[in-house]
């Protein structure tokens, strides 16, 4: 298995050499990508001086961070099957040869570690450079992450995603387990931050070093570590670092001996090509899509089927949207709260003088781009109902992308409300900040609809959507800068957000009104 592995890690490397030749954009924008993330400590650099994260005491609140919220949900991935990625290769191949059903999960997980390796080599690289570790200690953690902490992984990993002797009722009581200790760790973190005095970000960086975090179960004690490496001896450092290698040896043992004939092979093989269309559809349309089992809903969600004409097209929205579960409901509002969170941990110490409703602008407009596609509601257009509805194709328009707007709306609500509260900023800065999105959030809606797909269809897919960028900048760039203009010239504080709002919801009609006029007939359908 292992001569295997090692051959199909060659080939491709030896293909991804082979590739530079044949496709050289392709595989430069990969190394471009890695390079990227690797580089990405030191694009960080300067955020992390401005709040005093420069220190090896940043660096274990960010790893705290890194193992906590990222490490435990994709923990998390593995009761549904799910977090191992078995391309299709791996399961023509792997899945008939004569391996046990752990060493092929081994081989998977191996070859999905490299994904993880890169995440490594940024913290090491900004472990040395930006927050200024000793060389020895970075090499004692890279080494001890690479082997340790992998085999931990790799542990929990046998024992969840590929055990027999756990029940669905087993995984149910570590799942509701796993969310009680997050929340519970959120709840402390807050509290603390809360109670503490001084700077926000002074708070923080206390709170995420402090020794209750580095008694978490499993992730936690891998925080224990790399304190007592960085910080030196304590008594609680000791003894999470003790329970880490312990926790560790137990884990492998488990995984030895736990039965697994299997059966997660079918799991795995659906999983596999879930995510290939996933991959492919991704790169059709541009949209994420969801992978793995089928969006759950609620069968006995009550409704009433009305409206007329085009309003019609709203509340057959709304309708379908009472039908999701309320984990899927809160989930963009969710995280939405957790970034203004992180705005604050960020900025909650800066002075909000002048400009800040052009920086508020700059940020909506860059938000607005990457995440338009994920609030927007475009399937209506691929329906053949959509044209023969007895209405204007303006209204048609607006109204397919009216629950869009409102969910835009919730989301920046959750964005900014608690950021500003905690901050300290009056209700006109609120007020403003969220209209000033919402009406930038419009111009890129009604552009990334009926126009998108004209410059698409005459340019290209990427040309097209590199034309859909540059026109979306600098609409929503010429609503910004008319609305600063206007406060710097009239001297009236924040007054810019709201002239902004005023531009960009005039330009919004505007495209609102060439879309009425692009429907005119079926062209766009796309419906499979």
């Amino acid at each position: 298995m292992y001569s295997s592995s090692v051959y199909y890690i060659k080939r491709n490397l030896i293909n991804r050499v082979k590739q530079l030749r044949y496709k050289p954009l392709k595989v430069i924008g990969k190394l471009l990508i890695l390079l990227y993330f690797i580089n990405l400590p030191f694009i960080l650099q300067q955020n992390f001086k401005n709040i005093n994260f420069d220190s090896p005491e940043g660096y274990v609140a960010v790893f705290a961070v890194l193992m906590i919220y990222f490490g435990i949900p994709g923990t998390l991935s593995y009761l549904k099957r799910r977090g191992i990625i078995f391309k299709q290769e791996n399961v023509n191949f792997d899945f008939i040869a004569p391996f046990t059903p752990k060493q092929i999960l081994l081989k998977g997980f191996t070859l999905n570690a490299f994904y993880g390796l890169i995440l490594q080599l940024a913290m090491a690289v900004g472990g040395y450079f930006v927050f200024h570790l000793k060389l020895w200690q970075v090499l004692l953690i890279f080494v001890i992450q690479l082997t340790v902490s992998l085999a931990s992984d790799f542990a929990i990993a046998v024992i969840i995603y590929a055990s027999e002797d756990l029940t669905e009722k087993h995984k149910s009581i570590i799942r509701y387990v796993a969310y009680g200790l997050l929340i519970a760790v959120a709840v402390y973190m807050i509290e603390t931050v809360v109670r503490g005095t001084g700077p926000v970000s002074g708070r923080i960086l206390k709170m995420l070093n402090s020794d209750p975090l580095m008694f978490v179960p499993i992730y936690g004690f891998e925080i224990g570590v790399v304190s007592l490496i960085i910080k030196g001896y304590t008594l609680p450092r000791l003894v999470s670092t003790i329970l880490s290698f312990v926790t560790t040896i137990i884990l492998v043992i488990l995984a030895k001996k736990c039965t697994s004939t299997g059966e997660y092979y079918e799991d795995a093989i659906k999983f596999s090509e879930d995510y290939r269309i996933a991959v492919k559809k991704n790169k059709e349309t541009g949209k994420s899509h969801r992978v793995g089992k089928k969006q759950k809903v609620i069968e006995n969600a009550k409704f009433t089927i009305k409206g007329n004409y085009a309003k019609a097209i709203f509340e057959k929205q709304v309708n379908e949207y009472k039908k999701l579960p309320l984990l899927d409901k809160i989930k963009l509002p969710g995280f939405a709260v957790i970034a203004s969170l992180f705005f604050v941990f960020i900025f909650g110490d800066e002075k909000f003088d002048g400009g800040f409703s052009a920086v508020l602008g700059a940020i909506s407009i860059y938000i607005n781009l990457i995440s338009f596609r994920f609030l927007s509601v475009d399937g209506e257009y691929n329906h053949y109902s959509f044209y023969l509805i007895p209405d204007t194709m303006g209204k048609k328009v607006f109204y397919s992308g009216l629950l869009g707007n409102i969910k835009t709306l919730v989301v920046s609500i959750c964005l900014f409300l608690p950021f500003f509260i905690i901050t300290g900023q009056g209700v006109v800065r609120i007020l403003g900040t969220v209209l000033m999105f919402n009406s930038i959030s419009l111009i890129f809606n009604y552009l990334g609809k009926g126009i998108i797909k004209i410059l698409e269809s005459r340019l290209g897919r990427t040309f097209g959507m590199f034309a859909f960028v540059i026109i979306g900048i600098i609409l929503s760039g010429i609503s910004l800068g008319i609305g600063t203009a206007v406060e710097v010239f009239s001297n009236i504080e924040d007054i810019g957000f709201y002239f902004t709002t005023v531009i960009a919801i005039l330009i919004s009609i505007i495209l609102l009104f060439i879309n009425g006029k692009l429907y005119r007939n079926m062209e766009f359908i796309t419906e499979e």
